[in-house]
């Protein structure tokens, strides 16, 4: 009986495994599924351009975690033209000259462009552009309740401060705003731009000034060389805003200033040998990190020039992404649970609970280990293992919902009785693990006597007369517990119990699952004699059943009338619980 048992734990084992391995990977494309914020990705001015994203595979890097989700919406297709996948967006700001230098806030009267006819006042900035790009990715990334989803923004360079612009102008934008990663942004300024806006101006003054000619004709070698290489407009807005010094637009000035970060804001910043302040050639490192300006939640700093740094932030913007720590509850086994442990055979124990606060689920693990409470004695452990499976209860827009469920089946072969506790974490996808949680079970052998001691049962008896003749003794078991809480094992009845109660005849009661074969050895009703009651019960905890003996005095009240009223069973008890294979 016992190799059967084994054999079909193997295989109920084996079934399990198939099971959790392949759920990860269906469910999630359920509409009532958990869904990630989708990323926003800008570009650079000047020589920038969607493709920074993905000529060196920055969003295909980053699909690896996102394609599980795919089938969610009414249409797996992208929203903007320039980008590969779903979830994965990137702004393009436009092909031209002008587009690429363009002006990061609303053109207003003064602006370069305006003055020179490309552009009229009113004309959308970049960070108007955002946040035009934003309304529409939202109104197509919807949630299956119709809700619309916020938008997490990946920015690199001038990219950043049209982002930050956007934050700070927009009033409702931190409703529609997750996360704000900016990468070699040049959130303090940068001194090549304000040569650049030197060189133009005096060239404007050259022409002037005869004596300035050599000097303008140099300059202008240099802004066609610039134009054609690295398509840099020194006479553009972007130069201009992106001056700190009086000579600029004091855009940065004005940006800067009690600039709130009430969304997660996060840096990465390059640094290059070659730049002597430590920066990426193009963005001093203080600029980059935005020192006395932004309150970042996180920043790192990597070895690259300006232009690497997309390509080399892949890692980071993961990270980022799903820094926050995920949250986990154990729903199962509960607190206390009973577990009889036999003997030479394995048992079967089932955990589950539910996931919070993480970013991306479907790529979350599960650390594992069940550990002896008295002596630290460790029979099981795991890490990085599968459980995690999508859910129908998630709730879009609330943080506070379980956004996915995990559960796992655990073979484990006790070594003795006593309390084992289950720990379990879960790990996402950049190593960030959870809090521990914990739950304890109890351990005990089959065939254990419980009398007073460190798990003490209790008994309730009462009794109703129906009539002279007959009765119902109503019957419930339990352990107690020290701190006083107790444990319902059994609650069933014996009805139409014969009065008065043969000596020695059993009587045998069907209630529910609940079979109860009272030996009696009661005398008359109004006699206090001692009874014993054996009884058989199917367990739901431990998958069998329990045979239990209950030895007591039996006792009863007449009423004013002289006919029994009730009758009950006094202690002291003896309980002795088994488990039948």
């Amino acid at each position: 009986m016992r190799r059967i048992k084994f054999l079909l734990i193997l295989v109920f084992l084996a079934f399990q495994t198939v099971v959790s391995a392949a759920i990860i990977w269906e469910g999630w494309d359920d509409p009532h599924a958990y869904r990630p914020t989708p990323i926003l990705f800008l570009h650079g001015f000047a020589q920038g351009n969607p493709a920074d994203w993905t000529k060196s595979n920055v969003d295909t890097k980053l699909n690896e975690y996102f394609a599980v989700y795919y089938k969610g919406y009414a249409a797996d297709n992208t929203i903007l033209t320039s980008t590969r996948f779903p979830y994965l967006e990137i702004i393009d700001f436009g092909g031209s000259l002008v587009d690429r230098n363009s002006s990061v806030d609303t053109y207003k009267i003064g602006d370069r462009y305006v003055v020179s006819h490309d552009r009229n006042p009113g004309d959308p900035g970049w960070a108007d552009t955002v946040n035009t790009i934003i309304d529409i990715l939202r109104d197509n990334y919807r949630y299956s309740d119709g809700s619309m989803q916020k938008i997490n923004l990946v920015c690199h360079s001038m990219g950043g401060l049209a982002a930050r612009k956007y934050f700070k102008s927009y009033s409702n934008s931190g409703e529609k705003l997750g996360k704000l990663i900016i990468i070699g942004t040049p959130n303090l300024g940068s001194s090549w731009a304000t040569s650049a806006v030197s060189f133009s101006r005096s060239r404007r003054w050259g022409w002037i000034l005869p004596s300035a000619l050599v000097y303008v004709i140099m300059i202008e070698t240099l802004d066609e060389t610039a134009e054609s290489f690295r398509f840099i407009d020194i006479d553009g807005d972007a130069v201009w805003d992106m001056d700190p010094a009086p000579s600029g637009s004091g855009f940065l000035n004005e940006l800067n200033t009690n600039y709130s970060t009430s969304i997660d804001h996060f840096a990465i910043a390059g640094s290059h040998w070659l730049d002597y302040d430590l920066g990426d050639t193009v963005v001093p490192l203080e600029s980059q990190l935005g020192i006395g300006v932004l309150s970042l939640k996180g920043h790192a700093i990597i070895n690259a020039a300006h232009g690497e740094e997309p390509g080399l932030s892949s890692d980071y913007i993961l990270q980022f992404l799903d820094s926050t720590p995920p949250e986990i509850e154990i729903t199962e086994p509960e607190e206390g649970k009973i577990v009889f442990k036999e003997p030479g055979i394995v048992n079967v124990i089932g955990i589950s609970g539910k996931l919070y606060k993480e970013y991306l689920p479907a790529d979350t693990l599960l650390n594992i280990q069940v550990v002896k409470a008295d002596s630290g004695q460790i029979i099981y452990n795991e890490e990085g293992g599968w459980g995690i499976f999508a859910s129908d209860l998630w709730i879009p827009g609330n943080f506070d919902s379980p956004v996915a469920e995990f559960q796992k089946t655990l073979v484990l072969t006790f070594p003795a009785a006593g309390t084992y506790t289950i720990k379990v974490q879960a790990v996402n996808a950049t190593n960030i693990v959870s809090q521990e949680e914990s739950v304890n079970i109890s351990v005990l052998d089959p065939g254990i006597t419980w009398s007073i001691g460190p798990y003490q049962p209790y008994f309730t008896f009462s009794a109703a007369m129906l009539s002279n003749s007959s009765a119902t003794l109503s019957v419930s078991l339990g352990q107690e517990y020290g701190s006083g809480s107790d444990y319902p094992l059994a609650n069933f009845a014996i009805s139409n119990l014969p009065l008065p109660v043969p000596l020695g005849v059993p009587v045998s009661v069907s209630y529910a699952t609940v079979v109860i074969d009272p030996t009696t050895v009661f005398a008359d009703i109004g006699s206090t004699e001692k009874c014993q009651v054996t009884f058989s019960h199917f367990d739901n905890f431990s998958g069998g059943y329990i045979s239990g003996v209950i030895t007591g005095t039996l006792w009863s009240d007449l009423n004013h009338d002289g006919h029994v009223e009730y009758y009950s069973l006094d202690g002291p008890f003896e309980f002795v619980r088994v488990i039948s294979d």
